[in-house]
């Protein structure tokens, strides 16, 4: 399987730093949102966002909505951005699914982020380590009282926060939580067939809810749609 607009995913993804820790978000549009997990930025009202390949346009951020509860965040950036990047890294926008009803179990996704194994901290290299792309499938849903969606993948620190797309490049969610067994657990888990891991989704439903409520003026694309995009011209 081909995954569709995946230089336009890896353009949008950017590494979150604030004091809380580090993880990754989704360029939401051209007024330079940026969407990630409220537990990427904990209490810090402002941080700062990387972009690969684009070190110089390093920017601070401040958050201008939060949801602990459903750990979802959206990040005011200069509103120039977009057009700033496109001088460096051409930025296409992209566009999200904001009907979790579209979200199916057994779903192939990807997920777009900067785990901790790429060191962008370590600048100036930061146009040498793009973000890393992980492939997985929708599970299921982790109960009727969570808001998460159990995803088959498997994550690792600082993938909270980035974009989990379909095969037609349509963003999902957010990479979540993520369980990883430890070295001595693994034997018994491989012997009863069970992954070595698995993450969780945010569905963007639940960014477009926070959009709207806290009536952010976010420039972007959302669909209630997945099929009216099932072309592969």
């Amino acid at each position: 399987m081909e995954f569709q607009r995946i230089d336009d995913i890896q353009a949008s993804t950017v590494k979150v730093s604030s004091d809380a820790g580090e993880g990754s978000g989704v360029l939401l549009g051209k007024s330079g949102h940026v969407a990630t997990c409220a537990h990427v930025v904990g209490e810090n009202k402002k941080g700062e966002i990387l972009w690969f390949g684009a070190p110089d346009l390093n920017t601070a951020y401040q958050v201008e909505a939060i949801d602990e509860e459903w750990d979802v965040a959206v990040l005011r950036t200069d509103p120039n951005l977009f057009e700033q990047l496109n001088g460096t890294v051409k930025v296409n926008p992209l566009t999200f699914v904001t009907t979790r009803g579209e979200i199916k179990a057994g779903m192939v996704i990807g997920i777009c982020g900067y785990p901790w194994v790429t060191g962008l901290r370590e600048k100036p290299d930061i146009s040498r380590h793009p973000p890393s792309i992980t492939l997985g499938i929708v599970s299921l849903w982790r109960g009727e009282l969570s808001e998460t969606i159990m995803l088959g993948a498997n994550l690792h620190q600082g993938n909270s926060g980035g974009p989990v797309f379909n095969e037609f490049g349509l963003v999902l969610g957010l990479a979540s939580q993520s369980t990883v067994y430890k070295k001595e657990e693994i034997g018994s888990v491989l012997s009863m067939g069970l992954p070595l891991g698995y993450g969780e989704m945010v569905p963007m439903q639940l960014v477009n809810i926070l959009i709207v409520r806290e009536r952010l003026k976010v420039e972007w694309t959302p669909t209630s749609r997945i099929g009216s995009h099932f072309s592969k011209s």
